[in-house]
């Protein structure tokens, strides 16, 4: 029988590797296990460095949340704590006009209408498209000038607003609701849609000037 030759093991070994690739010898002795000590080695700290640098990921990221949740509660108490200037009106009562009543009562088609009759009302000034004006008329609603008068005017509207069709209240011939006070002088306005129209003070003549509603728009008084 014919011994294969050392060449042909050779051949052989190379060929056995997986995916078709070469199969290389180990090395062998001390060398060998010199080279396997130091590739551990190697591994070990390759692995620290990575766990370290993930652990550092993450308490940056933990600490870019805990900032921008201090910030953005920072901004919500300046927001909260902003205040009313005159005739201007804050930003708590601009939240409730027009923006959806959990409670079901009514309120001003949107912030500009509730701002626009605060002003004339309260403070005597008239807001146009192209800003403000001193009207000639004193206002009717004085007792709103106050740091939260405009919170207080649209919450007060929309109390003297809610409640449906009451005794003395006129329904006109296109639905429109008129409501007075005959005590406090008190008047408001319902458009069809259930959206405050208007919340004021008539100083004098208030049934008279309920009748002259009736006169122009027809409908008939609640009974």
């Amino acid at each position: 029988m014919e011994t294969p030759s050392r060449g042909s093991r050779r051949t052989r070994q190379k060929a056995s590797g997986r995916g078709g690739g070469q199969t290389e010898g180990r090395p062998g002795g001390a060398a060998a296990a010199a080279a396997a000590k130091k590739a551990d080695e190697a591994k070990a700290t390759a692995a620290k460095q990575a766990k370290a640098s993930t652990s550092k990921t993450k308490q940056t990221s933990g600490d870019g949340k805990a900032a921008k949740s201090t910030d953005t509660s920072k901004a919500d108490s300046a927001s909260k704590s902003t205040g009313n200037g005159s005739g201007g009106g804050g930003s708590g009562g601009a939240e409730k006009a027009g923006a959806g009543n959990a409670d079901n009562r009514p309120n001003f088609a949107s912030e500009a209408k509730a701002q626009q009759h605060f002003s004339n009302h309260v403070y005597g000034i008239k807001r146009t498209n192209t800003g403000f004006k001193n009207t000639t008329s004193k206002p009717d609603m004085p007792e709103y000038q106050t740091p939260d008068g405009y919170n207080e005017y649209v919450d007060d509207a929309r109390t003297f607003m809610s409640g449906g069709p009451q005794k003395g209240d006129l329904i006109d011939d296109n639905k429109w609701l008129y409501r007075m006070d005959v005590k406090t002088g008190r008047f408001g306005v319902l458009n069809p849609a259930g959206e405050i129209s208007t919340f004021f003070r008539r100083e004098k003549d208030i049934v008279a000037y309920m009748k002259a509603q009736h006169a122009t728009y027809g409908g008939s008084f609640v009974q």
